[in-house]
């Protein structure tokens, strides 16, 4: 006996299923345009750069852990053993928050854009990361046009974040569910 299994062959099959069991998120599926990461933090690893990574990482476990204080003096370490890399920035500005220091945070995070050249991975993360601080500050209109940046950039965050904050997208979201539901309900 032959059981019919429904497997969405398509991409939009799969963005429809997407819309209507996450009403909040985008319709659109994220963008590849600048979300391939400039991670490589230089082309030659040179000692300084072995070591400036193994120290991120291990500034990264401190702040899981807790150990802030601990987790800042790793990461400065780390950039001062090489500067450029935007990702350093990033995560000392998630450090900083942490600590409740929004206004390192915040300049760490312009730091981590710059470096970046408004591209990739790192990019994204800032301008995210940048739009929370903001719109927790009541600066909406910033913190829109740092997630819309996000967004454009491949941020699927960013994009649910500009969906729940759009009512206009929210009610077309809904309004899709609702009439699928709808067209499924009346089929059976």
């Amino acid at each position: 006996m032959e059981q019919n299994h429904f497997h969405p062959s398509k991409q939009s099959d799969e963005l429809v299923l997407n819309a209507l069991f996450n009403p909040e998120t985008p319709l659109d599926p994220p963008s590849p345009s600048g979300a391939s990461e400039e991670e490589t933090v230089c082309p030659v690893s040179s000692p300084e750069v072995v070591k400036a990574k193994a120290l991120e990482l291990e500034a990264v476990t401190a702040a899981e852990q807790g150990e802030l204080d601990k987790s800042l003096q790793l990461i400065n370490l780390s950039i001062d053993l090489t500067p450029d890399p935007a990702s350093l920035y990033n995560n000392r500005a998630q450090i900083y928050r942490l600590m409740g220091r929004t206004q390192d945070a915040l300049s760490d995070l312009d730091t981590a854009i710059d470096l970046s050249g408004g591209v990739g991975k790192s990019a994204v993360m800032a301008y995210t990361q940048r739009g929370l601080l903001l719109k927790l500050q009541g600066d909406d209109d910033k913190a829109w046009n740092d997630f819309k940046k996000a967004a454009d950039l491949g941020g699927v965050f960013a994009k649910s974040i500009l969906v729940q904050t759009n009512p206009m997208a929210a009610l077309c979201n809904r309004m899709l569910k609702e009439a699928v539901g709808n067209l499924y309900s009346d089929s059976k």
